[in-house]
């Protein structure tokens, strides 16, 4: 990637992953006399639509998981393992708005294309159950624990920016994140996020990655009693009305954190 030469080549075989990986739409109307960006360009015959539907089943899911590998560790070569959170990429370019997706940095934009292919529903829903039946598919030489975690954290949440890990112990906070995330509708998620961290650790690291996961959720559960105590009628709204039903009602619908 740092060769010149190589660039273009690069370039080009990830703009040809994107249109094979990505849902097959048809074409945009332009609106007003609008002309309708060259990224967004779908597919004119209905037929064509439906053969790359079929092409997209037939991928195996080896396949898929080289190919998120790859584009990951193209967006990721000029960050020196940053992952997806460098501050100047993605967001900056997301839905072409602010920065020509065309003429932004190979890294860049090799960042926008992974993003977008695990936006597809048929790529998370595929790489979610064959990690779910075996979750290493992500164990691999070519990816630091820290990539891999990343990685993943994109197929769970494709359409979630990354959360940053700072502070004294990262390895904790992350954790504190998953938990904090953790619903009726993300379970499977969050399992496979702890699994990859338990899989990643050797024996030495491993009791230390207990004892952050027993420490965090402890964490989790106090702040959460916390802001139950804190809050016991709902955030101390006033329910207009005076009825009891109603209070109960709006009392009912507050989420807890955990």
């Amino acid at each position: 990637c740092s060769e010149q030469d190589s660039e273009p080549g690069a370039r080009l075989t990830c703009r040809i992953l994107l249109h094979l990986f990505k849902t097959p739409q048809r074409n945009p109307v332009p609106q007003d006399g609008v002309k309708s960006d060259k990224s967004s360009v779908g597919i004119r015959s209905s037929c064509d639509r439906h053969l790359l539907a079929a092409s997209q089943n037939s991928i195996v899911v080896g396949a898929v998981f080289a190919v998120l590998k790859a584009v990951f560790m193209l967006g990721d070569a000029e960050l020196r393992g940053s992952g997806l959170s460098h501050p100047a990429g993605l967001d900056d370019i997301s839905d072409g708005r602010n920065v020509s997706i065309e003429t932004a940095s190979l890294d860049v934009y090799a960042k926008y294309v992974l993003k977008t292919i695990c936006q597809q529903e048929w790529v998370g829903e595929r790489c979610l159950k064959s990690l779910s039946e075996d979750s290493s598919a992500l164990q691999d030489p070519v990816l630091v624990n820290i990539q891999a975690q990343r990685l993943l954290q994109l197929i769970c949440y494709p359409h979630r920016q990354l959360d940053s890990d700072d502070g004294d112990n990262p390895q904790r906070q992350r954790i504190k994140r998953i938990l904090q995330n953790m619903d009726q509708w993300t379970m499977r998620q969050s399992s496979l996020e702890l699994q990859l961290m338990i899989k990643q650790s050797t024996n030495n690291e491993l009791y230390s990655l207990l004892e952050n996961i027993a420490k965090a959720t402890i964490e989790v559960f106090q702040k959460s009693a916390e802001m139950n105590s804190s809050n016991p009628s709902g955030n101390g709204a006033t329910v207009q009305g005076g009825s009891a039903s109603n209070s109960n009602n709006t009392t009912s619908k507050i989420k807890p954190i955990l």
